[in-house]
Formats: C-alpha cells, sequence, structure tokens
C-alpha cells in the first residue's frame, strides 16, 4: 500500500522512493529505467502475466499517452488499465491492494 505520495516522491512500506518504479499490489517495489520516452509494449508483456486484474500507470508531463499495442495486448490479456494523474492511480492502486487484487503500478515521478 502506498502511504504517501507527491509528483516527485513515494512512501511504500516505510521507504521513500523519488525515481520511476514499479509496485506489485503486495508492497514489492522495482526501480524502472523506462528506455526512451514511452512505455513499450514489450515492458508490459514481460511485467504482467495472466492473473494481473488491473494495470495502474501515472501520467506525467513526458509521459502522458498509452501506446495502442499496449491498450490491445491488455484487453487480450483481460487486464483493466487505470492511466491518470498520480493522486487518481495512487487512490486506483490502494483499493486494489487492499481487495487482494493482482495490481501492478507504474509510476512515473521523475517527469511529474
Amino acid at each position: 500500500m502506498i502511504e504517501f505520495f507527491n509528483p516527485q516522491k513515494i512512501k511504500i512500506a516505510g521507504k521513500e522512493y523519488e525515481n520511476e518504479l514499479i509496485v506489485v499490489s503486495k508492497n514489492l517495489v522495482f526501480s524502472w529505467d523506462r528506455k526512451g520516452g514511452e512505455l513499450s509494449k514489450q515492458e508490459v508483456e514481460d511485467l504482467i502475466d495472466d492473473k494481473t486484474e488491473f494495470l495502474i500507470i501515472s501520467k506525467s508531463k513526458s509521459f502522458d499517452t498509452i501506446n495502442p499495442k499496449i491498450q490491445k495486448f491488455l484487453e487480450r490479456n483481460q487486464t483493466i488499465l487505470v492511466f491518470d494523474k498520480i493522486k487518481e492511480v495512487v487512490r486506483s492502486f490502494n483499493i486494489m491492494a487492499n481487495s487482494e487484487k493482482e495490481a501492478f503500478g507504474i509510476f512515473d515521478l521523475t517527469g511529474a
């Protein structure tokens, strides 16, 4: 669960982060080094599996669209995409984490 956030910092399980990161609903946090300016379909395929119910992604100034190939992949995988400003995606992520849903969150804190 995300305990605190602002556009440049996020706190999960007592630890603060200030970079791009991936969070699994069970408080597992991974650094994310996005290649180029856009999330690729391959990165999404590498992240999620057929049990992933939600992919939650924060928008930022440098990251404001989702590749249509990713949207089609998620539809085929029956994964719901939540793509919005950080305040909204943090709320969505916490709801999913509290409900035991399988969710991945991708948060860009560098270009907010």
